[in-house]
C-alpha cells in the first residue's frame, strides 16, 4: 500500500471480526482482488482515498473496497489508457475477479456508488471448504515422460 499512497492515493485496511485461517486458494483470491481494485481505483477512479475492509464471518470472508473517485482527469500522468486501447482492455480485470470469485462459489459485486467513488465486494464461503485439500493441477503424461 505504501506503493499506492507515493502515487497519491491513500488507502485504509481494516479487519473486522474474529480472524482466521483460511484455505490459502481463498487468501490469494482475497489477495487478487484487493490488487485489482486498487489498480482500477488509480487507472480509472481519480480518487484519493480507498478503504479496503476484510470482514471475518462464520462460514464466509468478505472483502470491500471503495473509494473517493470522480469524474474527471485521471490522478497522475500516464493513468489513463490511450483512447484507442481503452476498448480493448475494458474489463479483463473485473473479468479475472468474477472467475475468482465463480471458482469458489462466492459472490461478487462492483459497481460505481449512488454517492460517486467505486465499490468492489466478494464473499467467499469458507466453511465448506476449510477441510478441503489443494489438487494438484498439473497434467501428467500416463506413460511417464515429462
Amino acid at each position: 500500500m505504501a506503493d499506492t499512497r507515493a502515487l497519491g492515493l491513500e488507502v485504509r485496511f481494516s479487519v473486522h471480526g474474529d480472524a482466521h485461517d483460511v484455505p490459502e486458494s481463498i487468501g490469494v483470491t482475497l489477495y487478487r482482488i484487493t490488487q485489482e481494485a486498487l489498480t482500477n481505483t488509480l487507472k480509472h477512479g481519480n480518487a484519493s482515498l480507498a478503504e479496503v475492509q476484510l470482514r471475518y464471518g462464520d462460514r464466509t470472508i468478505e472483502v470491500e473496497v471503495v473509494d473517493d473517485g470522480r469524474p474527471g482527469p485521471t490522478p497522475y500522468p500516464g493513468a489513463g489508457l490511450p483512447q484507442g486501447l481503452a476498448a480493448s482492455g475494458a474489463g479483463l480485470g473485473q473479468r479475472g475477479m468474477r472467475e475468482r470469485v465463480d471458482l469458489h462459489g462466492g459472490e461478487l459485486r462492483l459497481g460505481p456508488r449512488p454517492r460517486g467513488g467505486y465499490r468492489v465486494h466478494a464473499v467467499l464461503p469458507v466453511s465448506a471448504c476449510a477441510d478441503a485439500r489443494p489438487r494438484d493441477h498439473v497434467a501428467t503424461d500416463p506413460s511417464g515422460r515429462s
